[in-house]
């Protein structure tokens, strides 16, 4: 069979179909869901976020959990040391936190929000962190306002008040901080309504700045004219009424407290009662104190005591028949060399104010306060406590006293001595006294009436008569012991014959009885009795004739009895 040349061959012509293959669907779609996937779940971790602190103990990556009010909207990743502020101490914070805040927790991630540890804790202000025990340590977040931002500092302490906790926050100022701890309670009339938020010193390190929250609706009653004080621990007052002790409640002797109040103005209006935020109060150390900055005139007198002022010290009060005018300010010691002698002048402060004026007279404290001195006002140290030794300063009027003054440049007051002063001096002069007493004399007379009276005890007379009277106590004491021998058998002879008188008076007593039935005026024998009686008497009478008779006519008895002749009747 012959083949056919090359050239005669039919050409073939090739055309493409285009058409996408079925079978590049399959992993075209699987690629589409592994991405979609991918993002997801790219989307789904979240953003990651970085918090720095000073202390992580117990935060571990994979496990922690970051949590919003107990519920999980983060994960710790990874824990790690900034090695670059390890051994910086300047306030830096070391350890690096970072984590992943879920999707639907974002808006969180502001540059107002707060992050803290929560651990177990145990307080004087209670138990927090117990599910911790179980569950382990978690950080809490309490999300704020602000910028977007993923980069945050920790706090050391949980927060006292939580952001956007209806409220108002102050700032009080104070000489010291005292008893008055984080979380110490802030009370009204008693009430807790707040805590304190923390504190630190000013600037200028003279005082302390203390951050207080008042909860709502209570930060009302917060005014312009508000007092803050100090009502840690316990209060103690001696006074004429005995000692008392008060306290505003257990936890503020713990912890340390704060109290307020609001004293009514009429001169303010309710739109100026609004006190914004973070206004600044001054922090008083008691109630008592408060009333001290309504006397704003003050004068300062100057005061020199001859005596020691031991006990005396700055604030001790002036005090005039027992009420306050005034307080001391300084104590000092000052030589003056034209005499060459030391002097201790005392600074008072003296409030006017505390001083109501009668009257229309129109004087100035100054020549008020000059007046009572050209009438004697003087000033005396006086002890205020028998137990501690502190003294004060009493203003009494002794016109007695001279006038005497040592600073013509100054306000001054004269001084007089003190009732301890003037009994120190009149022990002084009392001794001055007994030193001037010849002891030596005394005692050399005294050595020789006591040498006399040995000699006398000594003496051959003295020993006799101590014999003699030894002799007759021995007789006493034999005669003594006889009459004790005899005194029992006359004690038994005694009772017998009381015995015996005693049965002859029960007897006489029963013959007085039978003797008085017999004498009844019924009885026969009164009849008998009474006419033998009778007739006595008739012969008494008789007879007391006969005696008459016979005294005036005494010859009757030898001639007998002569005639009547109507002389004398017989």
């Amino acid at each position: 069979m012959e083949q056919q040349p090359l050239s005669e061959l039919p050409t073939a012509i090739v055309r493409y179909k285009r058409e996408f293959p079925i079978v590049w669907l399959v992993p075209m779609v699987a690629a589409v869901i592994a991405g979609w996937l991918a993002v997801h779940s790219w989307l789904a971790q979240g953003e990651l976020v970085t918090i720095a602190f000073k202390n992580a103990a117990g935060v571990q990556a994979g496990k922690t959990r970051i949590k919003y009010r107990d519920i999980d909207i983060g994960l710790v990743e990874q824990v790690q040391l900034d090695l670059a502020t390890v051994d910086d101490h300047d306030g830096h914070y070391p350890i690096q936190i970072r984590g992943r805040i879920y999707p639907h927790a974002a808006t969180f991630l502001n540059s107002g929000s707060q992050f803290w540890v929560v651990r177990p804790e145990l307080g004087l202000t209670g138990i927090s962190g117990l599910t911790t025990l179980m569950e382990g340590v978690h950080i809490e977040v309490d999300p704020g306002s602000g910028d977007h931002t993923n980069t945050f500092t920790g706090l050391e302490t949980p927060p006292v008040v939580r952001q956007n906790t209806p409220g108002a926050s102050y700032v009080l100022m104070a000489d010291s901080l005292g008893s008055i701890t984080h979380r110490s309670p802030v009370y009204y009339r008693g009430l807790p309504v707040g805590e304190i938020q923390g504190y630190r010193l000013t600037d200028d390190r003279r005082a302390v700045r203390i951050h207080v929250f008042i909860k709502a609706p209570y930060h009302t009653l917060v005014r312009p004219n508000s007092h803050f004080w100090n009502v840690s621990g316990i209060r103690m007052n001696l006074d004429a009424d005995g000692m008392k002790a008060h306290t505003e409640s257990l936890q503020s002797l713990l912890l340390g407290g704060i109290a307020f109040d609001s004293p009514p103005s009429p001169e303010t209006t309710s739109a100026d009662q609004v006190v914004p935020d973070y206004t600044p109060f001054r922090l008083y150390s008691d109630f008592e104190t408060i009333g001290e900055e309504h006397y704003t005139k003050q004068i300062d007198y100057i005061l020199y005591f001859d005596g020691s002022v031991r006990g005396l010290s700055e604030g001790a009060p002036v005090e005039f028949r027992g009420l306050k005018v005034g307080s001391v300010t300084q104590v000092r010691m000052e030589y003056d060399s034209s005499q060459s002698t030391i002097r201790i002048p005392v600074l008072v402060r003296i409030e006017p104010e505390r001083i109501s004026e009668i009257g229309a007279a129109n004087t100035t404290p100054e020549q008020i306060f000059e007046q009572l001195i050209n009438k004697g006002l003087r000033a005396q140290l006086q002890t205020g406590n028998l137990l501690t030794g502190q003294r004060f300063i009493e203003l009494a009027m002794l016109p007695e006293i001279p006038l005497r003054r040592f600073n013509p440049k100054q306000p001054e007051i004269p001084t007089a001595p003190s009732s301890l002063d003037e009994m120190t001096q009149s022990v002084g002069s009392l001794l001055d006294k007994l030193q001037r007493i010849p002891w030596e004399r005394i005692g050399t007379g005294l050595e020789k009436t006591v040498r006399g009276a040995g000699q006398l005890l000594s003496a051959p007379e003295t020993m006799a008569a101590l014999q003699a009277l030894k002799n007759n106590l021995q007789q006493l004491e034999q005669i003594t012991k006889k009459l004790d021998q005899r005194l029992g058998p006359l004690t038994e002879e005694l009772t017998r014959t009381t015995e015996a008188a005693r049965l002859a008076l029960e007897q006489s007593r029963s013959s007085l009885a039978t003797t008085e039935k017999w004498l009844a005026p019924e009885a026969p024998m009164y009849q008998t009795i009474y006419d033998t009686l009778q007739e006595v008497t008739d012969a008494a009478r008789a007879l007391r004739a006969l005696t008459g008779y016979l005294e005036r006519h005494p010859n009757a008895v030898l001639f007998g009895k002569e005639r009547s002749t109507g002389g004398e009747k017989p």
